[in-house]
């Protein structure tokens, strides 16, 4: 099970701080995605991140601004469409139908949402079933990992693993907390079930 966090959209008191001290403790891949935020701004968060850790990165919707920085990865919003690039690529999902396009081929991972009541976006639920949702990842196998992403919490991830995601992307769980401390904690709580149902 990969385990994905996405920056908060906004402004967050100590970003890099808890940033930092997530890839520090083993997070293996961070979606920075700032919608508002211009290049420059962008440029300043991904700097203020150690050299070493680019590769692990994604950035949401900009690819060119990507490969500029050096990092690891882009990442395509739903309707955008998948360009070539250098860099490794994921994309967001909503409707199952779309999971099944050729041009997905070209995809490393790809985010499906929501799964549950979103943390972050009030009136924001899933449109299918549990049961649908297993039923159809049995049925259809993708070129690329598909993430579960939307509402997903730590007591979430043995019930997403067996639905047949092969992994989650986190969000408003972490960002919820204000604190860097109470992130932190609830960031252990998701590698000790990660690593829970890897047993």
């Amino acid at each position: 099970m990969e385990f994905i966090l996405i920056t908060d959209p906004g402004q967050v008191n100590e970003e890099v701080k808890s940033l930092i001290q997530f890839i520090d403790q083993g997070l293996t891949k961070l979606h920075i995605r700032k919608p508002e935020w211009p290049p420059e701004q962008i440029k300043t968060l991904i700097n203020d991140i150690p050299f070493q850790y680019h590769q692990q990165i994604s950035l949401h919707g900009n690819v060119s601004l990507a490969e500029e920085l050096g990092i690891g990865f882009c990442h395509f919003k739903s309707h955008q469409n998948i360009v070539n690039t250098h860099l490794k690529k994921s994309k967001s999902f909503h409707h199952l139908d779309e999971l099944l396009d050729p041009l997905n081929d070209k995809l490393d991972y790809g985010f499906f949402s929501p799964v549950y009541d979103s943390v972050s976006k009030r009136n924001y639920g899933p449109l299918l079933s549990k049961e649908a949702m297993t039923s159809w990842l049995k049925l259809n196998k993708l070129s690329f990992s598909l993430i579960a992403l939307g509402g997903i919490l730590p007591s979430k991830v043995l019930e997403v693993k067996n639905m047949g995601f092969d992994g989650v992307a986190v969000l408003g769980a972490i960002w919820k907390h204000h604190s860097t401390k109470d992130r932190f904690k609830e960031f252990l709580n998701f590698k000790k079930a990660i690593h829970d149902v890897q047993q």
